[in-house]
């Protein structure tokens, strides 16, 4: 029995790596509570612990209900401080307030999940011949569906730079969650514009694809090209007059003769005229803009088949979402899981194997847990008939030895009393 309580007992995790504080850990305990979430508090460092099946689902909980929504303590480090503490130590407290301080303010913007800033600040000093300026580095994570557009991550560094003097705003970088750079730069200004295209492409066509083919349904991936090379154009065009030959500035006539005087009279000459004129002159110059799509490249996996009449409306539908051009190179590829239905519509297109990898390897995850449990099933059910052929033995022989047999009202009871003890 104890091997069976062992191997059927839940294991307990920690909810999260850090610790809460009072006040999140209170909130997160209360909407458990309410939710009927089962949860154990450990008395050692006083961290949340939930069976190991239930995190994923408590964590999706908590991203609903916009829980945790602080996580640590800024310049209240402070209100409890030693007396005594070294300059060293007061920079440092006062350099983590801030970092928290700068990360509930960013918190509060609307769709922001979860957010660490962290801070680079050198102390001015004498005896330095150049000073540098400081730094910032934030990590951060968007909730389901939002896009990290420019002005939300310019508006960031802005926060970040008036917080903390001396600090310009392209010191600021910004990553998200997954390692991307969404902060604008010199060096990935192409690139930033490609992800926050991406993203905001992504956001477009995942509401618009759950409601035609269901959520869970389909893998979407998306690539935007963009032109971040500055580009002007300069064009003079000249006008003449309505004569054709532009406006009459000075107009000059000669009159030279030739011939001996002496011998004959002057008989010859030769004129001559000059003429300046001088044309209008109109000088353009146009400027394209920076960080335009050169070109959309949508792919489309179905978990399942389509017929040729949907397939064709969800394509159309992910052209006319996106505004895409087919000029310009825009592609969408759509391919099925079906085999049938990848012969029909995309037979020149490769299918990539990571997607039957994907599906075959959630398979095999289900069918091992499935194992798992009819393995514990039988155990504990060998377990249970072995205790009652064991109990069946003793009774049988103390029968016989007693050399007697059991009467029709001893066997009920034996009976009545297996029968409560099974229950």
């Amino acid at each position: 029995m104890l091997f069976v309580w062992w191997a059927l007992a839940p294991n307990w995790v920690p909810l999260f790596s850090y610790t809460l504080s009072e006040t999140s850990q209170k909130e997160v305990i209360d909407l458990f509570s309410k939710e009927g979430v089962a949860y154990k508090i450990n008395q050692e460092n006083h961290s949340i612990l939930l069976r190991e099946e239930d995190i994923q689902a408590a964590h999706k909980l908590l991203g609903t209900n916009d829980l945790p929504k602080d996580t640590s303590s800024g310049l209240e480090v402070f209100n409890n401080s030693e007396y005594g503490l070294s300059e060293f130590a007061q920079n440092i407290n006062y350099q983590r307030g801030m970092e928290e301080e700068l990360a509930r303010t960013i918190m509060r913007m609307n769709g922001v999940k979860n957010v660490r800033v962290h801070l680079t600040i050198k102390k001015d000093s004498l005896f330095e011949d150049r000073k540098q300026e400081p730094k910032a580095s934030v990590v951060i994570s968007f909730k389901e569906g939002v896009s990290y557009e420019s002005s939300r991550v310019r508006g960031v560094q802005e926060i970040i730079s008036a917080a903390v003097p001396n600090l310009p705003p392209k010191n600021v970088v910004i990553i998200t969650d997954k390692g991307d750079i969404i902060s604008a730069s010199d060096s990935n200004e192409s690139t930033t514009a490609s992800i926050r295209a991406e993203a905001k492409y992504r956001a477009i066509l995942t509401d618009l694809l759950d409601g035609v083919l269901g959520d869970g349904r389909y893998k979407l991936s998306i690539n935007v090209l963009t032109d971040y090379k500055k580009r002007v154009s300069v064009k003079e065009t000249y006008y003449p007059d309505t004569g054709g030959k532009g406006f009459l500035v000075k107009r000059k006539s000669s009159t030279r003769t030739s011939g001996d005087s002496v011998s004959e009279p002057v008989n010859t000459g030769q004129n001559s005229s000059e003429e300046e004129y001088i044309y209008s002159k109109e000088k353009s110059e146009v400027v394209y803009p920076i960080g335009d799509v050169t070109k959309i490249s949508v792919g489309l996996v179905v978990l399942g088949s389509l017929n040729q009449n949907t397939h064709n409306a969800v394509e159309n539908l992910i052209r006319s979402a996106l505004g895409m051009d087919n000029s310009r190179g825009d592609t969408v590829n759509i391919i099925t899981t079906d085999s049938k239905a990848i012969e029909e519509t995309t037979a020149s297109i490769p299918l990539d194997a990571s997607e039957p990898k994907a599906i075959a390897s959630a398979q095999a995850v289900d069918e091992k847990d499935t194992v798992k449990k009819y393995f514990y099933f039988f155990i504990s059910l060998s377990i249970v008939l072995s205790i009652l052929l064991i109990l069946i033995f003793i009774l049988y022989a103390k029968a016989k030895k007693n050399n007697r047999s059991l009467s029709n009202a001893e066997k009920q009871q034996l009976v009545s009393d297996l029968i409560k003890w099974m229950n």
